[in-house]
């Protein structure tokens, strides 16, 4: 599962968020005046939440129309070289293959509205206008009256093909070989000096037929009956394949057809066949289904380098509405000292919150397809036959619907949950402190946590230790993550944040390396090590910033005598907002990490 998948699964919540948010405000006059007047009249404020909201919803809606470019591309591809074929039919016998066909002609089968003969043999050729020859090239000949039938066959009317000794030429195999009309085929057998003559160039899906792979064909139409002699001449070399194409009643669309209808149809072919020991197979629906696996696969990798800046767009929101709450204090301590209650504070300003995030998911999806295209556009000359990394996969820009709400929802539900759990920390503020803007008091924890934070230490280290004997990758890497963490929070209660956070990060780190090198798992997935690696990240960013205070002390020493009173101003804001620097920090470095990992 990727993390656009996980942020699929926020559609139903944002609505329902949504929802609530409105009910507040229309049940309460105070909430509607104070939090639309707030998002009115503070205006630069507005902007910097919207435009939080807008990078983390264009980053989502860009990351997923990479996505959908990547499958929709192989996906049309593959659409493009199936045609008209729904199904194939393998025989092991010439004369089983031409029983079949016989019943096949003879009488109506339901779902099926076409079909036609097909045989297949691999042989090497060469061309009088290249030194580029083609060892596997396949020589298809079909029954071209019956093959005119199906639809969208291209340059095959019905009742036409080939004369004897003469081949329609598919047009990948031209490209390849630089063949034009007229050029004179090769065709190397037992017999020396057989000869085939083009005669026209074509884009037929019959000459891409045989298998639906995305790959490079080289591929031509023969008479009906040149397989035959061929093969006389060399019958324990050259064995041809038997097939019949068949074209179903269904529409054809680039999404593959229900499963039933696939099932349906290729039971009535298999019990048709069956007597001649005919063997179905689902051209259609099984390479649509392929070519989706191969475009989610091909994405992965863009997907997750969008992943980082998602979480990097989280991190900065999230940010902005943290300051957006604490400038407020002063403003909302008022508000609770003057009788206002907990419940229309919050409401207040998650409204506030919600009419920003609302513009900024909007914008932001416009935004994001537009960074898609231009992601897409950037990709597509690296996938070109001309960048040599490929076979020409020409990628094409799409955009699913599903893609563009999934944003739209993740990024209104996201900036609304943080929103909603801002304004309920601020609520919960004390009225003299926020109005002096007195720090913060020690908090002072509960001892009822002590063994779950132990269990959950020893609970951490003994997965790790499973997950490493049993061959699992995300066990071994994630158990004692989780454990190092428990023991962190349960060394804070006892020696505060600096100490206990030193404690668990170096460890964390430590062992987020080692676990490259002591993986035991060999299907291990390359997410697996890309985790590893935020991981350390994350603990890398958290180890400075509880020792931020201890690097202080450093630049202030370099910045002694004149230089002292803007090196204790510049690091004066970094050490008083602890959380926010650490906010700060964390998006960039994902952002350099996911460089890396990119150039890696």
């Amino acid at each position: 599962m990727t993390v656009l998948d996980l942020l699929a699964l926020t559609r139903w919540p944002a609505v329902l968020v949504f929802i609530a948010i409105v009910l507040a405000a229309l049940r309460s006059p105070l909430v509607r005046r104070i939090g639309l007047r707030n998002a009115v009249r503070r205006p630069r404020e507005a902007v910097l939440v919207m435009l939080g909201c807008l990078l983390g919803t264009a980053l989502i809606v860009g990351s997923g129309s990479v996505s959908d470019s990547y499958t929709g591309s192989v996906r049309e591809r593959a659409f493009e070289r199936l045609g008209p074929i729904d199904a194939k039919i393998t025989y092991e016998t010439e004369g089983n293959w031409a029983d079949a066909n016989a019943r096949l002609n003879g009488s109506p089968v339901d779902g099926v509205r076409a079909s036609a003969a097909a045989a297949v043999l691999e042989v090497p050729i060469t061309a009088d206008t290249t030194a580029t020859p083609s060892p596997r090239a396949q020589l298809i000949e079909v029954d071209y009256r019956r093959a005119g039938e199906l639809t969208k066959t291209g340059d095959i009317p019905a009742g036409a093909g080939p004369t004897k000794g003469t081949a329609w030429v598919g047009r990948q195999m031209a490209n390849r070989m630089g063949l034009k009309v007229d050029s004179v085929l090769t065709v190397h057998t037992r017999v020396p000096g057989q000869q085939l003559r083009v005669t026209k160039i074509v884009d037929s899906s019959l000459v891409t037929f045989t298998d639906g792979v995305v790959r490079s064909y080289d591929n031509l139409l023969v008479t009906p009956g040149t397989i035959g002699i061929l093969k006389a001449q060399d019958p324990d070399v050259l064995i041809p394949s038997y097939l019949t194409l068949v074209e179903g009643t269904a529409r054809h669309t680039r999404e593959s057809q229900p499963a039933a209808e696939v099932d349906a149809l290729r039971d009535r072919l298999t019990s048709l066949v069956a007597p001649f020991n005919g063997s179905v197979s689902m051209v259609r629906a099984d390479n649509l289904a392929a070519a989706t696996d191969l475009g989610n696969a091909s994405a992965q990798f863009l997907v997750t380098i969008g992943a980082f800046g998602i979480i990097a767009g989280l991190m900065l929101l999230v940010n902005v509405l943290l300051m957006l709450a604490e400038e407020r204090l002063a403003e909302l301590g008022t508000m609770r000292a003057v009788g206002m209650s907990r419940e229309p504070l919050i409401s207040a300003f998650a409204l506030e919150g919600a009419a920003y995030a609302l513009v900024g998911s909007a914008l932001g999806g416009l935004a994001g397809l537009g960074l898609g295209r231009f992601m897409v556009s950037f990709a597509a000359r690296s996938t070109t036959a001309t960048a040599g990394v490929s076979k020409g996969l020409d990628i094409r820009s799409f955009a699913e619907p599903d893609t563009l709400i999934t944003g739209l929802a993740a990024g209104f539900f996201l900036s609304a949950v943080v929103v909603i759990a801002t304004s309920y920390r601020v609520s919960r503020l004390e009225v003299i402190r926020a109005i002096r803007g007195l720090p913060a008091p020690r908090r002072v924890y509960r001892a009822t946590g002590l063994p779950l934070l132990a269990t959950g230490t020893v609970t951490g280290m003994l997965v790790g230790a499973y997950g490493y004997a049993a061959k699992g990758s995300f066990l071994c890497l994630l158990g004692p993550v989780f454990g190092l963490t428990c023991l962190g929070l349960l060394v804070s209660r006892r020696f505060g944040y600096v100490r206990s956070t030193v404690i668990a990060t170096l460890p964390m780190m430590a062992w987020c390396t080692a676990f490259l090198l002591v993986n035991r798992d060999p299907r291990a997935p390359e997410t697996a090590g890309t985790i590893a690696g935020v991981i350390q990240v994350g603990a890398g960013v958290l180890f400075v910033n509880a020792l931020q205070a201890h690097f202080a002390r450093g630049v202030r020493r370099l910045g002694r005598g004149r230089n002292a009173v803007p090196s204790r101003l510049g690091l004066a804001n970094p050490l008083a907002h602890r959380v926010r620097t650490l906010l700060t920090v964390g998006p960039f470095a994902l952002v350099v990490f996911s460089l890396v990992y990119a150039e890696g």
